[in-house]
């Protein structure tokens, strides 16, 4: 039953959707504006909190209309709206009650905007508005142009006297280029880790390892290149496993049959890396990196979390409290860290989006390894489910592609695709 299955928009809804002036708009504002780090490499604050306070309005209310107006599938409901919902409403509140005592707080209210589009993404699909497809081609564009930029400014500042400038940004003070940004280390020099426009080696990592897996499939080898070096001048553990999964993925799609085995050997690959992650993390890459401090917190976030999970939700049901600049979970006993991110949707969000956001990992995971047993994927399928697997180990670092709108607009298709798919046939 399984092979028969057509998943690709196309062949449902018996033509080609196209991306509407505001499916774009939004998708070039979360990519300038939440994905990177250009509002600060460019100054360009201000605008960039009205863009993403526009947009959070505009999506919520749009998400708001259809939802509650049009039927859906029943497996997109009750498998992606419903979770989503327990998501974007546990961050709601927890915001809203504590902008009531301090209004500073209102600012987290743009940690909504990528679930806003995450939960209008059916609606978009269904008035046949928003084309996934072209928009995993932009996206492969733009990062061949930031890691392209980004690694002739990092030649650049390694070969000559650097010309660069220190910038002040949530996540603490770097030092920017045109393009691109670096950690300072002790004295000022700049660290050797490439950053590219992200905020976080691993972030960079994190997106490359999808826009490789897009140009892998696509035969535009010269991006392949361009991302590999991005990689491993990023020295970024969880792009080290990333590739590794890569790997075995490949082949096992390459293959005529999908075979039990196989599929098996790749399992347990995703769940041994992540183990690794966990508990090994630190110490490996604190060889790999050389002379850059390392501090391997992650497999303490995890265990923390989960050991003390109950004592957490009965301290705080609806989640920590905020400050005007800062979350002062950190001030909690209960606080272990946020790289483990179920555990920072609890403290976002509190019982209902720590539930909503393990079952949006769960649903993923599922439709991703019962997609790769399919024969016949498109290449937009490929890439998308074999990312999703790869992607997995990142929920143990501070961000991960479930958190950005980067995975509504280009996964959450596919996801909605195979959801609506698994229902037709079930009522045949």
């Amino acid at each position: 039953m399984m092979s028969i299955i057509k998943i690709n928009s196309k062949k449902i809804s018996g033509f080609r959707p196209t991306n509407s002036r505001f499916v774009l708009a939004l998708f070039w504002i979360m990519i300038l504006f939440q994905l990177t780090m250009f509002k600060h490499i460019w100054v360009i604050r201000g605008p960039a909190r009205f863009f993403n306070l526009v947009s959070l309005l505009m999506v919520s209310v749009y998400a708001a209309h259809f939802i509650s107006s049009h039927r859906f599938n029943k497996n997109v409901w009750n498998f992606y709206i419903l979770p989503g919902l327990f998501v974007f409403f546990g961050i709601f509140l927890n915001i809203a009650l504590n902008s009531v005592r301090d209004l500073k707080v209102m600012n987290y209210f743009g940690m909504m905007l990528p679930w806003a589009v995450y939960l209008a993404m059916p609606s978009l699909l269904k008035n046949n508005t928003c084309d996934s497809e072209t928009l995993w081609r932009y996206f492969y564009y733009f990062m061949l142009a930031v890691v392209s930029l980004g690694l002739l400014e990092y030649f650049w500042i390694f070969s000559r006297e650097p010309l660069l400038r220190i910038i002040f940004t949530p996540g603490g003070e770097f030092l920017a280029g045109s393009f691109s940004i670096l950690y300072p280390l002790q004295g000022g020099s700049p660290g050797s880790r490439f950053y590219a426009c992200f905020g976080e080696p691993g972030s960079l990592a994190m997106f490359l390892l999808p826009a490789a897996l897009y140009a892998y499939y696509h035969k535009k080898y010269i991006g392949l290149v361009v991302f590999i070096a991005g990689l491993y001048f990023s020295k970024s553990f969880g792009g080290i496993i990333g590739v590794a999964v890569i790997i075995p993925l490949i082949f096992f799609l390459a293959t005529n049959k999908r075979r039990i085995h196989l599929f098996i050997a790749v399992l347990v690959l995703i769940l041994a890396s992540s183990v690794l992650v966990m508990n090994y993390g630190g110490k490996i890459l604190s060889v790999y990196e050389e002379r850059v401090k390392f501090r391997n917190v992650r497999g303490d976030t995890f265990k923390n979390t989960m050991k003390n999970l109950a004592t957490i939700i009965v301290n705080n049901p609806i989640g920590f409290k905020f400050e005007g600049k800062s979350a002062s979970a950190s001030k909690s006993k209960d606080y272990y860290g946020s790289n483990f991110r179920p555990g920072n949707a609890l403290q976002m969000g509190g019982i209902s989006a720590f539930l909503g956001y393990i079952f949006i990992l769960g649903v993923s995971l599922m439709v991703a390894f019962l997609s790769i047993m399919r024969k016949g994927l498109s290449l937009e399928e490929k890439v998308v489910f074999c990312s999703l697997i790869v992607l997995f180990p990142f929920i143990f670092q501070r961000e991960a592609v479930w958190d950005s709108a980067i995975f509504a607009f280009l996964f959450a298709p596919s996801i909605i695709r195979f959801l609506q798919s698994r229902d037709n046939v079930h009522r045949r």
